[in-house]
């Protein structure tokens, strides 16, 4: 997965490898990826509580490498910005859910930490942070500002799902890079909110998107 690719690199660059006869914290999330290239994992066509079984080893993996990706993203940001948190994993993003960045209140900040597992140049990058309450200025770790907007976050299933969702434009991150960006909070400086396209949770309901040449009807019948 990209996740352990991203893990090992950071494991590597940040010397936290074991040593002869030690097993490496990676080495569950390792044997979760080899069970996953299984051929019903990778197709979707398991039964139920198989898929389950395959989604609970992946998380004890990434848990297990939580505390080494955070030790190795500290000695990135300190050596580049002189930056050092407690660095969370957010697994829940897809479903606007966080809880580093829930609650966060007027003088307050969110650090979050970019990184690039490619070898090449990652161009245009949008990065997608969920708050609770929208940002006054986004910063990278040099203090300069980044394009950013704030919309209502796509409805999510999850009830501690949050309301807004921060884009932040990238640039550009070189390979092997680990970037920051710091979303600050003040009541007033507040940036404007953009609705999000309504999702349709009603039988037979139905909402158009169109562009002016061609517009779409989306329904849920």
């Amino acid at each position: 997965s990209g996740y352990l690719q991203a893990a090992r690199q950071v494991e590597a660059l940040s010397r936290q490898g074991p040593l002869s006869g030690e097993t490496s914290t990676l080495a569950t999330l390792e044997a979760a990826s080899g069970v996953n290239q299984h051929h019903d994992a990778v197709s979707g066509t398991s039964k139920q509580h198989v898929a389950l079984d395959y989604a609970e080893r992946l998380a004890a993996g990434v848990n297990d490498a939580a505390d080494m990706m955070a030790t190795g993203l500290n000695q990135f940001t300190e050596s580049r910005y002189g930056i050092t948190t407690d660095w969370h994993h957010c697994p829940l993003l897809n479903m606007s859910v966080c809880d580093a960045t829930s609650g966060v209140g007027s003088g307050s900040s969110i650090t979050v930490a970019v990184y690039n597992p490619l070898a090449s140049v990652r161009l245009d990058e949008v990065v997608r942070v969920p708050v609770s309450s929208a940002p006054s200025t986004v910063v990278d770790g040099d203090g300069n500002a980044l394009e950013f907007q704030v919309m209502t976050a796509p409805w999510s299933p999850d009830a501690n799902a949050l309301p807004l969702m921060v884009y932040v434009a990238i640039a550009s991150i070189s390979p092997l890079e680990t970037m920051v960006v710091v979303l600050s909070f003040e009541d007033s400086k507040m940036s404007s909110v953009v609705p999000s396209f309504p999702v349709v949770q009603e039988s037979g309901a139905s909402f158009d998107v169109s562009n002016g040449l061609v517009s779409l009807t989306f329904t849920n019948a």
